[in-house]
């Protein structure tokens, strides 16, 4: 038996789901333009371009126009005023547009592929609970965090939570969710639907002693409720628990009550270790009235049906199960259960910001970063914790795994062990330099003890918050040809070989599957100083230049300088590259061909730093470390630390100080073009030909990287 989607709208209303026939005026939209028009807006962002329609304008039509004049082929056409488009995502790979995800004007999200030359609407997405291995991150990511709670105030017991959150990273959304059995391999629909209201942004599990629940955060703001009852199967309990939609808020005057869409059309609703949280986010006029006694947000635990209400000071108050007048103002408060000092919630960090983000979110992406939202409801934000006397919360750290006979976690003081904390991934580190600076740092528990009182058998650790949850496993024995450069220190960097063909983590480094890119990247203290991959990794050969089961060396240095701790690989049908970064970011590139039935490189072939120089005013190249840099799949954005005056490429100048100031170089090294964003919203693009750069096109675009 199972849930065919949901039957009560039980959430707060979605703001960007209200139906309406706007007063736009249709166009035609041409992805091949790469700058703003007076009809819309063109973003570049990392590995992708976005269109937004300007005020009064939508797409009813989106092409790919050659160059030449003619259509090469139509992508989106839509029916009706309601499937009229008002943002594009567009993604490209080696000069060809492969997809397209697109915000229509009703609320609805589409993605189109190309798919053997032909554009396909792509359905969305079922997920597996039970599995959590070995992840295609490009559709939907995985978070696990815990929470720790005294089961009285008196004793010594702790009662650990775990979750387990699965979240769709693309516009395809849940509209499935199923468990398999491990043993049997039977695979038990959960839940399912076919409308596009009910899909779901969110899928999450909870389990202790004894206990399992599911809770799913749909398109519309509704949530369904599952538990895990004792004859082993699913029940659907969404009905026990409270409807969003009955709550009503004042201020000061009881009589004056109002539903959340009457008082702000801004607030966002998301989940945080199974609780329903309503942001208000209310407008500068009730900030600076209420001040620190205005609501800051609404917190709804589904696992004990009860209702918190946080304000800005931090403060946050339990209600009485039966109260559905709630006052967002704190001054004589009535049917109060509970108060305790906690820090703000916010939304969880992303592994992967979703493409809806910003759309669902009420973010500007016209406007300067800083006026888009407040740094406390950052994305990327760590102080999302909800940390009182009696709770604390350890986000993002390995839950034991969930089955379906998932054993308590209650543990009381006295065992010497430490909880194992997780490796800082290349995201971790990239998204660094982006965290509000107004935020504190995360909270693993409120009681400094309470990693004392974990078993060893839960310390189960992964090697970060972005790898596939595989089990660590020993280096391979072919890293100990490479025990000349290891010291007997363990403070010393340990250097190892990476063999491509093993898609899994190890002790050394971390494996993450993005669509068909891979990425390793190592932990800290290691270093990649030879890549090989196993004789039988391309179907197309039929033995190994190296003999039967010897690995194929790649490439390899005896040079500690010359060592990498990322790589990436590119495994397409029929196009493989092999990508090394270093830390100075110098890079090297190989190509897989077919012909040879080798690894070729191709290093010097392509775009890079060594090439493509920056010169100051007294004449002097900026190279690294007076640079910001970071690679993003295989692109390379660089921003000089010192002003550049002049951009060469070998010894042709592509650019200087006198035409309009330069802000950021982005480098697409396997498309051979470079980007240069200027003061102003200014871009102009070159690409390579010949050894020789040509400005190719010009005109304004909103930089957001």
């Amino acid at each position: 038996m199972f849930k065919l989607g949901a039957t009560v709208d039980n959430g707060f209303l979605s703001p960007k789901l209200t139906e309406y026939e706007p007063d736009l005026r249709p166009t035609v939209l041409d992805l091949r333009l790469e700058f703003s028009t007076n009809e819309f807006e063109h973003l570049d962002r990392e590995n992708s371009e976005e269109y937004i329609a300007k005020e009064g304008f939508m797409f009813d039509t989106i092409v790919e126009v050659s160059p030449f004049g003619p259509i090469l082929q139509s992508i989106y056409k839509a029916n009706n005023i309601s499937e009229c488009v008002t943002r594009v995502i567009k993604y490209t790979f080696s000069h060809e547009i492969t997809a397209v995800s697109l915000f229509l004007v009703n609320g609805d999200f589409k993605r189109i592929e190309k798919i053997n030359f032909e554009w396909k609407e792509v359905k969305n997405l079922t997920v597996d609970i039970s599995n959590y291995k070995n992840l295609d991150m490009s559709k939907y990511v995985i978070q696990n965090s815990s929470s720790y709670e005294k089961l009285t105030p008196e004793e010594k017991t702790i009662l650990r939570k775990n979750f387990r959150d699965y979240k769709t990273v693309t516009v395809l959304l849940f509209s499935k969710v199923v468990e398999t059995n491990p043993d049997t391999g039977v695979v038990t629909v959960i839940w399912e639907t076919q409308d596009t209201l009910l899909t779901a942004y969110e899928v999450s599990v909870c389990t202790y002693s004894n206990m399992k629940y599911l809770t799913i955060l749909h398109k519309n703001y509704n949530y369904t409720l599952f538990i895990w009852d004792q004859g082993g199967k699913w029940e659907d309990i969404t009905e026990s628990r409270l409807n969003m939609r009955e709550l009503r808020f004042y201020f000061e005057d009881e009589t004056d009550l109002n539903y959340v869409q009457q008082l702000t059309n801004k607030y966002v609703v998301y989940l945080n270790q199974f609780k329903y949280v309503l942001d208000f986010h209310f407008d500068d006029k009730l900030r600076e009235k209420f001040g620190y006694r205005l609501a800051r947000n609404l917190q709804y635990n589904l696992l004990e049906n009860a209702i918190q209400i946080q304000f800005q000071s931090g403060l946050k108050v339990t209600l009485n199960s039966s109260v559905k007048h709630i006052k967002l103002f704190y001054h004589k408060l009535d049917h109060v259960v509970k108060r305790v000092n906690s820090r703000i919630m916010t939304r969880r960090p992303f592994l992967q910001i979703p493409e809806y983000y910003e759309f669902v979110n009420n973010i500007n992406l016209l406007s300067k970063p800083e006026t888009n939202i407040s740094p406390e409801y950052t994305f990327i934000s760590h102080s999302e914790t909800d940390t009182d006397s009696e709770t604390g919360h350890d986000y993002d750290t390995p839950a034991p795994d969930i089955t379906s006979d998932s054993h308590g976690n209650e543990h009381t003081h006295g065992n010497e062990h430490t909880q194992g904390k997780s490796d800082n991934t290349e995201d971790q580190s990239e998204n660094t330099e982006e965290q509000s600076e107004n935020t504190e740092e995360q909270s693993v528990t409120s009681d400094e003890t309470l990693d004392d009182t974990l078993d060893e058998s839960e310390k189960s650790v992964i090697e970060s918050e972005t790898d596939t949850f595989e089990d660590s496993e020993g280096l391979s024995d072919d890293t100990e040809s490479y025990h000349r450069y290891n010291s007997d220190s363990d403070d010393e960097t340990k250097f190892v070989e990476l063999n491509i063909s093993e898609r899994k983590s190890k002790r050394g480094h971390n494996y993450r599957k993005i669509d068909k890119l891979v990425e390793f990247s190592c932990v800290p203290g290691y270093e990649f100083v030879k890549i090989s991959e196993s004789p039988c990794s391309h179907s197309t050969l039929s033995g190994s230049p190296s003999g039967p089961g010897v690995n194929r060396e790649i490439w390899s240095t005896y040079d500690q300088k010359e060592s990498v701790k990322r790589v990436k690989l590119l495994d397409s049908f029929n196009t493989k590259y092999l990508l090394g970064e270093r830390d100075n970011y110098d890079y090297f590139l190989y190509k897989w061909t077919s012909e040879r039935r080798n690894w070729e490189e191709i290093t010097r072939k392509k775009i890079s730093l060594d090439n493509l120089k920056m010169i100051d005013r007294d004449g002097l190249e900026i190279r690294y470390p007076h640079i910001i840099a970071h690679f993003a799949k295989f692109q390379l954005s660089i921003i000089p630390r010192t002003q550049c005056h002049k951009l060469l490429y070998r010894n042709q100048e592509i650019w200087s100080k006198e035409m309009t100031e330069l802000e950021e170089i982005v480098i697409k090294i396997l498309e051979d073009k470079v980007n240069l964003y200027l003061k102003n919203n200014f871009v102009k693009r070159f690409d390579l030909f010949n050894d020789r750069m040509f400005l190719i096109s010009e005109g304004n675009s909103i930089h957001k990287h």
